[in-house]
């Protein structure tokens, strides 16, 4: 999923949406984006920097539907523009052969 600073309205609606039907439970949407959408402002103030790293199959599985999706992207776009946000995409086609999950042991 895109990270919560940098979604748009109609994808935390999107999202919402869909946890809320999945999971019966209340249907207080307009309020909880309203919520994100006013905790997005931490991209824009202070001097904090921000490095968001994707996989592209982020943005090739859609969520709540290609004029969404395509909002979305442009958000990002705009959003990468910013002096306190990096963009990094990873594509589908990155060689990952060298790298192996590691394997944590709990005890």
């Amino acid at each position: 999923m895109i990270p919560g600073p940098l979604q748009t309205r109609a994808y935390i609606t999107a999202v919402l949406t869909s946890l809320t039907r999945r999971r019966s439970i209340p249907d207080d949407i307009d309020d909880a984006v309203q919520i994100r959408v006013d905790k997005q402002t931490i991209i824009n103030t202070g001097d904090r920097q921000f490095a968001v790293l994707l996989e592209e199959n982020v943005l090739r599985h859609p969520i709540g539907g290609p004029e969404t999706m395509a909002g979305q992207l442009g958000h990002l776009l705009t959003a990468g523009t910013l002096p306190s946000v990096s963009v990094g995409i990873i594509p589908l086609d990155a060689d990952r052969s060298s790298l192996w999950p590691v394997e944590w042991l709990c005890r």
